[in-house]
């Protein structure tokens, strides 16, 4: 198998403190570390910067290609964006 690391950038505000759920779906088979997280987003009205790294395990055999990885961020009260 192989590992790869993707550095994410969360920007949010919020008119406080708030929760970030966080998700990320692999293809079939592969690994993505952490799966779901939760991170806090201390906004206060400003915009944050929220940073992660994702662990990505792609087993041995798989073809070369381009693969998508969906990182999905959710703040209570708002729409969920997924990239």
């Amino acid at each position: 198998p192989s590992q790869q690391q993707i550095d994410v950038t969360l920007l949010a505000t919020s008119p406080h403190t708030s929760r970030v759920a966080v998700t990320t779906k692999a293809p079939k088979g592969w690994t993505a570390a952490p799966a779901h997280a939760t991170a806090t987003a201390a906004s206060d009205g400003l915009p944050t910067q929220l940073n992660d790294r994702l662990r990505i395990t792609v087993p041995a055999g798989t073809a070369a290609g381009t693969y998508t990885v969906r990182v999905t961020a959710k703040l209570p009260g708002a729409p969920a964006v997924e990239k």
